[in-house]
């Protein structure tokens, strides 16, 4: 059941129940729900200054820099390879490109690790290297033995075995991180108070997909209630 009060009224309010999402809601109206979500889901960080660093804007939506960038690198990458492939313009050692890719990894991961992508543009730099890295390893993995010609299942088998470390990685240094930026915050993580997210919450509240859980009465005359 949707609470009907302003959305601001829902969130300040010190009674109420966690915060839930209405699955019922998003199952009915899943392009209403992308599209109210939309903005976190391009942006992946809370709308503060403490994570400006990790976002651009663009076509007045903010844009995760790593998620942008290496998505787009993978995919030129990826296209250019097959055109040299198809076409024979060049040779294409497996052996450069595997090594290549690992190496472009390691140093995008360095530069992460080190603390030179809270600068924007080594950033993009370094998330498009990897995302061209990654491109590589993978069509060293898909010539083998002839493109799509033999195992193909063990070709994809071994590209996810090599990606799923690479990004949970990642994505554990990314929570890790985001936790001790959020905990060290004035609302201690509780992202349904903070400001950053306010707007986003607000209409996601005002479009049913979100509302707070009933909270449980406790009995007459227990300890508690007294």
């Amino acid at each position: 059941m949707s609470d009907k009060r302003p959305c601001r009224e829902v969130l300040y309010d010190p009674t109420r129940g966690k915060l839930v999402l209405n699955t019922r809601e998003i199952v009915r109206h899943p392009l209403r729900f992308l599209r109210t979500g939309g903005p976190f889901l391009t942006a992946h960080h809370p709308f503060c200054t403490e994570y400006e660093s990790h976002v651009f804007h663009w076509r007045g939506r903010s844009w995760c820099i790593g998620c942008f960038f290496s998505s787009i690198s993978f995919a030129v990458i990826m296209l250019a390879v097959l055109m040299v492939w198809f076409f024979d313009l060049v040779p294409l050692s497996r052996f450069w490109l595997f090594y290549g890719g690992v190496a472009g990894v390691i140093i995008s991961l360095l530069c992460s690790i080190l603390h030179l992508t809270e600068n924007k543009k080594v950033k993009a730099v370094a998330k498009i290297l990897l995302g061209a890295a990654f491109a590589a390893m993978v069509w060293s993995i898909l010539l083998y033995e002839g493109f799509v010609v033999s195992g193909l299942d063990e070709k994809i088998a071994l590209i996810l075995f090599l990606y799923f470390p690479i990004i949970t990685l990642m994505n554990a240094r990314r929570m890790v991180e985001i936790g001790k930026t959020c905990e060290g915050c004035d609302y201690k993580g509780r992202w349904s108070r903070c400001p950053g997210f306010e707007d986003l919450l607000c209409d996601m509240v005002e479009e049913g997909f979100l509302h707070p859980e009933p909270k449980k009465e406790r009995p007459q005359g227990s300890p508690q209630a007294q």
